[in-house]
């Protein structure tokens, strides 16, 4: 099993980890190819993940679209994979 690096980068708060990967914040993400839907996530999260291109070409999202957290979109985003994450945070 392959897992991504996901790295909530956290600035001038103390304790925010996991109120950022927690709170829930509006997705718009169609299905398309992993390696896209990631890009996309990354950006709307506004969070860094890190992942071997190898690693993902191969599969597809499903879309996401909503309210979310990070934590539960990106969960749904890498359903249809065998792919499993961590988050990682940068304080």
């Amino acid at each position: 099993m392959d897992i991504i690096s996901v790295h909530a980068i956290i600035e001038n708060h103390q304790n925010q980890s996991t109120q950022t990967i927690d709170k829930n914040i509006y997705f718009d993400l169609p299905e398309q190819a992993l390696s896209t839907a990631i890009i996309e996530f990354a950006l709307q999260a506004k969070i860094s993940v890190i992942v071997q291109s190898h690693t993902i070409k191969n599969y597809q999202s499903q879309a996401i679209v909503g309210l979310h957290t990070k934590n539960n979109a990106l969960q749904k985003l890498l359903s249809q994979s065998p792919l499993r994450y961590i988050f990682m945070d940068e304080t």
